[in-house]
């Protein structure tokens, strides 16, 4: 009898293909390789925003607890508080500022060569991510993937 004690008795376990276990490997590694700069923001926008919120939580937590005295440490835990908050604040201001400035801008829809629409929108309805838009003015609508990282715009005005 091949394999451990916790297999059904008479169970054999069958050889190990090595070969295709690592080109199983080189398949995964190969899918998970390279996201977009887009989606490396988002993944530490969303790790950070955790942790600070978490960190934020945890001290709301400490200084609601009657055992910890009024002093000193109670005191560097508020401004420790403050200072998260302050962080959170900074991070939104700061993601605003970058929302304008990480797409890549595929221009106006309507000027597209030959009304061909480029390969990362292609891309993106193909991985079923819904763009959002935002009212640019009267007629002017501009559309953007957050996790793709592009954008573009629509002048409804033809």
């Amino acid at each position: 009898m091949t394999g451990n004690h916790r297999d059904y008795p008479g169970a054999d376990l069958p050889p190990i293909d090595h070969l295709s276990l690592m080109k199983t490997k080189q398949v995964k590694r190969r899918v998970n390789a390279n996201p977009s700069p887009a989606q490396i923001k988002q993944r530490h926008k969303w790790m950070l925003t955790g942790t600070l919120t978490a960190m934020h939580s945890r001290l709301n937590q400490l200084l609601s607890d009657k055992m910890i005295p009024y002093g000193r440490f109670r005191s560097e835990l508020c401004a420790v508080r403050m200072s998260i908050a302050l962080a959170q604040k900074d991070l939104k201001e700061v993601e605003l500022r970058l929302t304008e400035y990480q797409f890549i801008d595929l221009g106006y829809a309507n000027g597209w060569v030959g009304g061909k629409t480029p390969k990362i929108a292609l891309e993106c309805a193909r991985l079923n991510h819904r763009p959002s838009s935002s009212n640019e003015g009267k007629c002017l609508t501009k559309y953007y993937c957050e996790i793709c990282g592009y954008s573009y715009s629509i002048d409804s005005s033809d």
